[in-house]
Order: structure tokens, then C-alpha cells, then sequence
């Protein structure tokens, strides 16, 4: 197999996530892979009790990504702040697509 994309995230002790890496190789990027990676994570952690989500993105093209971010509904809690967030309430996962040949390392 060959990785073509990732998601990084950890659960800290308020039951919040906190994801700290999305990456998608630029070969294979516009076909949804982040999108079906996040509600992967978003799946697997509902059953955990979790109630929300914070992106915690170091990345260089944060900007760009901010497309998919807002797409997902992720929000700032307030002007100017540098996280957003994302309430488990507001996840519609009636929009999550093909999660298939998703092979998941923990």
C-alpha cells in the first residue's frame, strides 16, 4: 500500500479532539479523501463522547484549507481567534461519502 493521505488527532481528558495534521498527497488532492478522512474521525469518536473538534493546523497552505474546514463547519469561537471549532451537534453525516479502503493505523 502507499499512503496518500493522513489524519492526526488526539483526545485529551475534556473529551475534545484535537486535530493537529491533514495531509493529502498533491497527486491526489480535489477527490474528496480529506473530506471522507474527517468523517472517519468524526465516526469513530461519536461513539466516545466526544462533543467537539478543534483543528490545530500548522500547516503552510492553512488558507487554502480553510475551504474544507468551513465545508465541514468548522467555525472561530471569536474574532480573531486562531482555532476553529466544530460541534459533534452540528456534524451532518448524512454527507459523508464512500469511507472504503480507509486503512487506519492508531
Amino acid at each position: 500500500y502507499q499512503s496518500i493521505a493522513q489524519i492526526s488527532c488526539v483526545l485529551n481528558e475534556d473529551h475534545m479532539v484535537i486535530i493537529t495534521d491533514v495531509l493529502v498527497h498533491h497527486e491526489h488532492r480535489g477527490r474528496g479523501i480529506a473530506t471522507d478522512l474527517f468523517y472517519y474521525v468524526f465516526r469513530f469518536f461519536k461513539s466516545k463522547n466526544v462533543h467537539s473538534f478543534t483543528l490545530d493546523d500548522c500547516s503552510d497552505q492553512f488558507d487554502t484549507d480553510q475551504n474544507i474546514y468551513k465545508k465541514l463547519g468548522f467555525t472561530y469561537d471569536t474574532q480573531g481567534d486562531p482555532e476553529m471549532t466544530l460541534k459533534m451537534d452540528n456534524i451532518n453525516f448524512e454527507l459523508s461519502h464512500h469511507l472504503n479502503n480507509i486503512m487506519i493505523c492508531e
